[in-house]
């Protein structure tokens, strides 16, 4: 999931993220959610992005959001224009889309914790990208 997409950052800007990501306000409980259903983007024609919603927990990630992004504002970014949705990407294309598919995929009734903020460092390559963990935030349990 998604919270923030930084782009291309310069190593002065790495260190402020880094050290937002050592705000204690960031450590917040950790949420319990849901998955819910499948769903596209763009919502209509060829999807380029699959996805997963949340039918629980929702709520509680937008809130963590806008917490993230109360931090991130002071040093330089805003939020993505076309907003927040809380999903889990689970497929992704390009301009080309992905083609047809089954929109009546049945998601399997799944309950976890989300326990972790991580700032991750895409590096680009042949074979696609590797994500490198750059720090962590872990929220709360039992909270």
């Amino acid at each position: 999931m998604t919270l923030h997409f930084f782009g291309e950052v310069e190593e002065a800007g790495v260190t402020a993220l880094r050290q937002a990501f050592g705000d204690p306000e960031l450590v917040a409980p950790a949420i319990p959610v849901r998955l819910g259903k499948v769903g596209q983007f763009p919502p209509r024609g060829n999807p380029r992005v699959l996805w997963v919603g949340l039918a629980r927990g929702g709520e509680q990630v937008r809130a963590y959001w806008d917490l993230f992004e109360t931090k991130m504002r002071p040093l330089g970014w805003d939020p993505d224009e076309r907003g927040f949705s809380a999903h889990i990407t689970i497929a992704r294309a390009g301009r080309a889309g992905v083609g047809a598919w089954d929109n009546d995929v049945e998601v399997p009734d799944a309950d976890f914790m989300l326990g972790e903020c991580v700032l991750f460092q895409s590096i680009l390559g042949r074979a696609g990208a590797q994500y490198v963990p750059l720090c962590t935030i872990t929220l709360a349990r039992g909270q």
